[in-house]
């Protein structure tokens, strides 16, 4: 019995995985309900990418027309960030908008600062601001609107934590060996001058004693 229960669990989960979609190569949006321009596209593109480097943090933007059969839009986020792998090794979070069903969700799927940051309400009062554009079908306003608020929600958890790093981890280890190089060359050279300065004190004091 048990042997089939773990059969069927898995072969709703290669079923549930199996209706991903495949992620648009070399973007953040992807765009399966073709509400976006091409242009719409290539600057939510840049504001993400900005987030990237500046955070750490991965967005994926994913707009479907409806949602997959036997899955929810909170499982299909956890799947899409596994599957794509949104935010490894860094923070993830993945937006996903069912156009035709008028529903849309934010999740966290990687990272200790986006956990920390995004909780249920923060996410909660995102998608909230976006309901009057995505009323009117204004998909790329609210989207724009999106990403903007991700950008400063994480600009003030991110500057208090560079704050309390230790400087070492600020300026990285290869910069801190080199600091430490020049410091002991520098202690090295000093010591060799102030030897030198002493030999010369005592010779001539031997000579004045002459």
């Amino acid at each position: 019995m048990k042997k089939i229960l773990v059969l069927v669990f898995l072969l709703m989960a290669k079923f549930a995985i199996a209706q991903i979609p495949e992620q648009v190569k070399n973007s953040y949006v992807d765009d399966y309900a073709h509400v976006l321009t091409p242009a719409q596209v290539a600057v939510l593109n840049q504001n993400i990418l900005n987030i990237d480097k500046k955070y750490q943090v991965e967005l994926a933007v994913v707009l479907l027309d409806t949602l997959p059969k036997n899955i929810n839009i909170g499982e299909l986020s956890i799947l899409i960030g596994r599957k794509w792998e949104i935010g490894k090794d860094r923070n993830g979070l993945v937006y996903i908008a069912l156009i035709k069903q008028t529903w849309h969700h934010l999740d966290v799927v990687n990272g200790v600062t986006a956990e920390s940051v995004f909780g249920n309400k923060k996410c909660g009062e995102l998608l909230s601001s976006m309901r009057p554009y995505f009323a009117a079908k204004n998909y790329n306003s609210g989207l724009l609107l999106l990403v903007n608020q991700i950008d400063a929600t994480l600009a003030p958890y991110v500057q208090q934590g560079i704050q309390q790093r230790p400087m070492w981890a600020i300026m990285g280890v290869s910069a801190v060996i080199g600091v430490v190089i020049l410091v002991i060359t520098g202690l090295i050279v000093l010591g060799i001058f102030l030897f030198v300065k002493s030999r010369n004190k005592k010779k001539s004091a031997n000579v004045k004693l002459v």
